[in-house]
């Protein structure tokens, strides 16, 4: 239960409302930081999706197997995957 109703699940705190030298304000700290993804996205593949993202990655060499079972080395894009 404790983990379920924490902030890293809920986002009760990132999620509430501020106050702001007495001035409330208009958007949460979560809305804020979204809107740093809504005006900058380039490079972004998934964005805030279950406490992860996907970065644009590279072409990197990867082995694979082939139809005869062997493996190969073959170049495909790769991307980063962030979860916390």
């Amino acid at each position: 239960f404790a983990q379920a109703n924490s902030e890293h699940c809920r986002h009760k705190i990132f999620n509430a409302e501020w106050i702001i030298d007495g001035a409330r304000q208009e958007h949460s700290l979560f809305a804020m930081i979204r809107e740093t993804h809504r005006r900058s996205p380039q490079g972004t593949v998934v964005a805030y999706a279950d406490n992860a993202c996907v970065i644009e990655g590279a072409a990197v060499p990867r082995f694979v197997p082939g139809p005869d079972g062997r493996y190969r080395q073959r170049t495909e894009l790769t991307h980063i995957l962030a979860k916390v």
